[in-house]
């Protein structure tokens, strides 16, 4: 959950500071600090399907347990990357589609 993705979050900057999700490390903190902000309720202006895409992609990566498992060669983060690029997709997406229309 978001509150749980908050509370690791040094280990998921770690994560992405090498390998394949280094490309994506912009993106995580982004994500990352949007979720602390809703944990300290400042954040009542972003969408909850924002907030819970960010936390599933973020704590897809932290989670040991995963479709392709990480110790595989070349292989094991591919599905960590897959899933983060299609969790900050659907997040950019819905922050999009949710901002006021500017006159």
């Amino acid at each position: 959950d978001g509150i749980s993705v908050v509370e690791h979050a040094t280990e998921i900057r770690a994560a992405f500071r090498t390998g394949p999700l280094k490309v994506h490390a912009k993106s995580a903190g982004q994500m990352l600090d949007m979720l602390a902000l809703h944990h300290r309720g400042q954040a009542d202006f972003l969408p909850y399907h924002a907030l819970a895409v960010a936390a599933f992609g973020l704590g897809y990566v932290l989670n040991p347990i995963d479709i392709i498992p990480d110790f595989i060669p070349g292989l094991g983060q591919l599905d960590d990357l897959r899933i983060f690029e299609a969790a900050a997709r659907v997040a950019r997406r819905s922050l999009k589609n949710s901002r006021p229309a500017q006159d």
